[in-house]
């Protein structure tokens, strides 16, 4: 690591893989590389994306990154405490919670503390906000490998659902060279725009800001009814010839956790 807190390019870390064998036959997960990860709401865009950043921090000992605009610091941890121990998540407030939940929920806190997962909750995901996060990251010894930035429509200042998409391109169009000069890999999940039908987004329907700085373009689609079902991942966009390939999770929104399909009780984090 060097004064500015960027990583030389031959200490960048290494591809590493999620949670999930089905993804991992679809994605590779790079440094320098951009990541959109886009569906319609309740397809779990948030819960993916923060399951590998915390896979890379717990299983890869990766810095990882999660900056939100929707839910606070806290929330988010509390979030992946749940998934990895299949507490449900209205019992991390106290709602039908059990002694042992409480149990579950000290060994799990204990384990995400030690991970270096860093969070931030903000109105807006902007990159100087993102620049400032890995900056600390350093300076605290860590070594970035992964950032969250939940979601697109609030990449720029002010209320996101009033910034326009020529203002949002233009702040997203900062994001590659920061992924490239920290060598970390930047998740950006974002909602659609509308309109679509039945439920079936196209790729027309991701901002084009989002497309055009991503490396990869993930498409979350709802296959089945909540609170458990089945999340259809295709890549509509790839540099490493997996356009059009597609994949089933499990996704159970009870737990806000995800798991393979191809593993019995597959693996959340």
């Amino acid at each position: 690591m060097n004064d500015t807190g960027t990583v030389p390019p031959q200490l960048k870390p290494q591809p590493f893989n999620t949670a999930w064998p089905e993804i991992n036959e679809l994605l590779t997960l790079k440094a320098g590389q951009v990541v959109v990860v886009a569906g319609p709401a309740t397809t779990g865009k948030s819960f993916f994306t923060h399951t590998i950043a915390a896979r890379a921090a717990l299983i890869f000992g990766r810095g990882a990154g999660i900056i939100s605009a929707e839910n606070d610091s806290h929330f988010v941890h509390q979030r992946l405490i749940a998934a990895e121990c299949l507490i449900p998540i209205r019992a991390l407030s106290g709602a039908g919670s059990t002694d042992h939940h409480f149990d579950l929920l000290k060994a799990a806190y204990n384990h995400i503390a030690g991970a270096r997962i860093l969070t931030a909750g903000d109105d807006s995901v902007r990159p100087a906000k993102l620049r400032a996060m890995l900056k600390r990251m350093a300076s605290e010894g860590w070594t970035p490998g992964v950032a969250v930035l939940d979601y697109y429509s609030a990449l720029a200042d002010g209320i996101h659902r009033d910034v326009s998409e020529e203002a949002l391109a233009a702040v997203a169009a900062q994001l590659p060279a920061i992924a490239e000069e920290h060598g970390i890999t930047l998740l950006l999940a974002t909602h659609l725009q509308h309109p679509f039908e039945d439920e079936n987004p196209k790729p027309e329907n991701i901002p084009a800001g989002a497309w055009r700085i991503a490396d990869t373009v993930l498409m979350l689609r709802n296959n089945g009814a909540a609170p458990r079902r089945r999340i259809t991942v295709t890549v509509e966009k790839s540099a490493d010839g997996h356009t059009g390939k597609s994949c089933d999770l499990h996704f159970d929104g009870w737990y806000g956790r995800f798991s393979s399909t191809a593993l019995e009780g597959g693996p959340g984090l």
